[in-house]
């Protein structure tokens, strides 16, 4: 079974809060260590994609850092993680379902018409880009600077 760590110990809520509250950074980074790929693979299955489950997991630790008080009252630890895991795994999903929705209603309504406006405006931005580069370098460097950079004419 292995030496037994400092955040083996760590089994309710208060426990943790304990450990936040006296900034006991080596213990979080244990408990953090012990439980970060598991949780991970937890939100990948509703998530399918691991870098998106690990900001989920990254996420879920931030809040406990930094608002403790969430763990006041927590009886489990390991439930709570894998409850608040799972939760924002199913909003994330939720989310990206409902953009992708809104998305495609977009894009379901977008008429000829449109597609027109959206290429002549294009043909413009491409025109005004070559004649932009035309200017001398130096009138060039500012244009760019102020108009697309969105500096100050003073701080240039």
């Amino acid at each position: 079974m292995g030496i037994p760590k400092k955040s083996d110990s760590i089994i309710t809520g208060q426990d943790l809060l304990l450990l936040i509250e006296q900034r006991d950074t080596e213990a979080f980074t244990g408990f953090y260590v012990d439980n970060f790929k598991k949780l991970i693979l937890v939100s990948d299955k509703y998530v399918h994609d691991i870098p998106v489950a690990e900001e989920i997991v990254q996420n879920i630790f931030l809040r406990i850092w930094e608002d403790k008080q969430l763990l006041a009252d927590i009886s489990s630890i390991k439930s709570y993680l894998y409850r608040s895991v799972i939760n924002a795994s199913i909003n994330h999903v939720n989310r990206e379902r409902s953009l992708e929705k809104h998305h495609l209603k977009i894009a379901e309504s977008l008429t000829e018409e449109d597609f027109d406006k959206m290429d002549e405006q294009n043909e413009l931005i491409v025109l005004l880009y070559r004649e932009i580069e035309l200017l001398p370098e130096k009138c060039r460097e500012v244009f760019k600077l102020s108009r697309l950079e969105g500096i100050k004419y003073k701080a240039i």
